[in-house]
């Protein structure tokens, strides 16, 4: 059922939906995540202080998506239950379950792709109340949990994913975040990869 959803998507004209058609966690050669004090990250000159502003905003990202455009839009590519076997990235320990609620979304600004996001939920999260994250549709996980009174928000890390858009040159690699979601203690780990089309990449004066 996933991979017909995944054809579905075909209109959208990027290189990086053919590294969806893995679809469980498609994130390229594990990535080296870097928090924000990392000296690695103050050493790399792909990293503007606006895109910095974005990757590291521990705001809603869906509310600052909204903010700049006219029209916004969730499409969900993929989503169900999967077992931790199947999960083909190191995740942090407080994740560590027998199953898991795999959601992986497209967010659409005026009707680009901006962000590809990924939300990892273990099932003994969702079995303490929190059934309502598996029952989303296209509505966007960003606003269930920041109007959420018992939501925590955990340290934001980065990386880069070059392999992500091969038609990028050196350097336009482009950047994704992640960070651990609790309810009431309940963990979720959410990761988002800022496309090409982003505004976080643009450059104001």
């Amino acid at each position: 059922m996933g991979r017909v959803k995944l054809l579905l998507c075909a209109k959208v004209q990027y290189t990086y939906l053919a590294i969806l058609s893995n679809l469980l966690y498609p994130i390229p050669l594990k990535p080296h995540w870097l928090a924000k004090n990392s000296e690695l990250l103050s050493q790399c000159d792909q990293v503007s202080d606006q895109l910095q502003d974005w990757l590291f905003d521990q705001s809603s990202l869906t509310a600052r998506l909204k903010a700049h455009c006219q029209q916004f839009q969730v499409e969900v590519v993929f989503e169900q239950s999967i077992s931790h076997a199947a999960i083909n990235e190191i995740i942090p320990e407080q994740l560590i379950d027998q199953e898991y609620w795999q959601r992986q979304v497209l967010l659409y600004c005026d009707g680009k792709p901006w962000v590809f996001a990924s939300t990892l939920i273990p099932q003994s999260t969702l079995h303490k109340g929190n059934g309502f994250l598996a029952a989303l549709g296209d509505k966007p996980l960003g606003e269930a949990l920041f109007n959420h009174r018992a939501v925590t928000r955990g340290e934001i890390e980065v990386a880069p994913f070059p392999e992500f858009e091969p038609s990028l040159s050196r350097e336009q690699v482009i950047w994704g975040r992640r960070s651990i979601f609790e309810i009431s203690a309940w963990p979720l780990m959410v990761s988002e990869i800022f496309l090409p089309d982003c505004v976080a990449y643009v450059e104001f004066e």
